[in-house]
């Protein structure tokens, strides 16, 4: 997919997996050949798949910026050092703020946080603004992108749906 999927598929990407779910949207509705793929996504309530692929991967994005914040404040609690923790995940700031997530792996992250909170502190940065440090961060956090290492980062179903949703519907309109 490239050098990087990025969640960006390349034009003829997008229109291979369109002729794939084609074959199967026609057979589910029964409709006639001629008709359009983006009427059949429609009426079957199917999205695209190319806008599913991409709704994947900003979830992949931000349960692994939360491992990482996770981490570091783990480590800071371990070795029992001062760390300042800079994220340009607002994200990920608000999973942790929010009073009552019903992800283990967000409540896990907050309870590290807040049992190291004398050692380790969060800090929002602007993204892509020129930031050393930022820049520096995103390219090791691409880095298991690259690799291949394996985190498994358990969802909660709900939260998940709903921002897929959330994002289809705003990627269909815009299409």
């Amino acid at each position: 997919m490239g050098q990087e999927f990025g969640g960006f598929l390349y034009r003829t990407q997008t229109k291979r997996l369109h002729s794939i779910q084609r074959i199967f949207l026609v057979q589910f509705t029964r409709a006639y050949r001629a008709t359009s793929t983006n009427a059949l996504n429609v009426l079957t309530g199917i999205p695209t798949l190319h806008i599913v692929a991409r709704a994947m991967y900003l979830k992949f994005q931000i349960w692994a910026e939360l491992a990482a914040i996770g981490f570091s404040a783990g480590w800071a609690l371990e070795h029992n050092q001062l760390v300042n923790i800079h994220t340009d995940s607002q994200s990920s700031i608000e999973a942790i703020k929010s009073a009552e997530p019903k992800s283990e792996f967000v409540n896990n992250i907050k309870e590290k946080i807040y049992s190291s909170r004398l050692l380790a502190s969060l800090t929002w940065v602007k993204a892509h603004a020129g930031n050393p440090c930022n820049e520096q961060d995103n390219c090791q956090a691409k880095l298991p992108t690259i690799i291949g290492q394996y985190l498994d980062l358990p969802a909660p179903y709900s939260c998940v749906k709903l921002k897929i949703k959330q994002f289809i519907i705003h990627e269909w309109e815009n299409y």
